[in-house]
């Protein structure tokens, strides 16, 4: 296997896990912000939790930049194409949550925003499950929506 393909799976892992631990991270706090369960034991059972998946994330980037440097060949590829249809289907997410945050607030709902938006968030999953050759986001795609 290719030494470039290798870091860069890695740094991909590492961006990913990041992206999802982030993400996963603030819509739990909402929710428990919401909920008004943060006390002396989950908040900071949550901080440490999500501190440890930041600097796990962190640790595979740096493993994959140091494998990159490892590697005597010049990169000549371009982007694969699939970073393409990601950010396609990550933009088209965005703009799908901003438009049903605004129809929740036009229709005096804001407590079916999370909702809404967790269900676009599941479906979102659908696509990347074929676009990252992952068909596990297939099936957290579905759990999330049918939640």
């Amino acid at each position: 296997m290719d030494s470039w393909f290798q870091a860069d799976t890695v740094i991909g892992t590492g961006r990913g896990a990041l992206i999802t631990a982030m993400f996963g991270a603030g819509w739990l706090g909402w929710g428990l912000g919401n909920a008004k369960a943060f006390n002396g034991f989950v908040g900071p059972t949550f901080g440490f939790s999500a501190l440890f998946l930041f600097a796990c994330s962190k640790y595979l980037i740096r493993k994959g930049r140091l494998l990159r440097k490892q590697c005597p060949a010049v990169r000549t590829s371009t982007p694969p194409p699939a970073l393409k249809w990601f950010l396609l289907v990550a933009m088209t997410e965005v703009i799908a949550i901003a438009l049903v945050a605004m129809l929740a607030n036009r229709l005096h709902r804001a407590d079916l925003a999370t909702d809404w938006c967790a269900m676009i968030v599941g479906l979102h999953f659908l696509p990347l499950a074929k676009i990252l050759r992952a068909p596990q986001f297939s099936f957290l795609g579905i759990l999330m929506i049918l939640w």
